[in-house]
């Protein structure tokens, strides 16, 4: 049975108590875990807590002298949502570049860097272009082990993304 969407959470509490700072950080960061939840479920949109603290008495559009009235007995967490923008999925997109490349990165040692050099001093063969002998010599940098000829530029750089997404045991780039 599928868990039951909600839409607010509300605590009344017997008698007036103390809601220290850094309890009103725990509940903001409850709130923001919450939020993530939903971001996973839904990767095309994004919910933050955007809202924090005192409830406000009246609506702020409605206000016209410009002073908003508040209950201070009351500390309200206001979340918003919206769909994510194209920027922030590229964004997004780059961060999980950055962490997969820094991981590779963390795994090259002197061996590595070797190996490197010595692919490079080999010199690019007659049947290879400058960026296929790059690609060469940057797999061995890797430790990526030689596979069928690749046809293009952009299928060895998933090729190599790919192969060290599986080595660092994280699967492919878009699961």
């Amino acid at each position: 049975m599928a868990e039951p969407q909600t839409c607010s959470i509300e605590v009344q509490f017997g008698a007036p108590v103390r809601l220290s700072s850094n309890h009103q950080q725990r509940l903001v960061s409850l709130i923001s875990e919450i939020c993530d939840a939903y971001e996973q479920e839904n990767p095309d949109r994004v919910m933050w807590p955007a809202g924090i603290g005192d409830k406000p008495m009246s609506n702020w559009l409605a206000v016209e002298d410009g002073e908003m009235e508040f209950d201070g007995s009351v500390f309200q967490i206001e979340c918003c949502e919206r769909e994510r923008y194209e920027l922030e999925v590229l964004q997004k997109t780059q961060s999980y570049e950055f962490h997969v490349l820094n991981d590779a990165l963390n795994r090259i040692g002197w061996p590595e860097i070797h190996k490197f050099q010595e692919e490079l001093r080999k010199g690019q063969a007659v049947d290879e272009d400058a960026g296929g002998f790059m690609l060469r010599c940057i797999k061995r940098l890797f430790r990526i082990k030689r596979r069928d000829p690749v046809l293009t530029f952009q299928e060895a750089a998933r090729s190599m993304l790919s192969e060290q997404l599986e080595l660092a045991g994280q699967g492919t780039p878009h699961e």
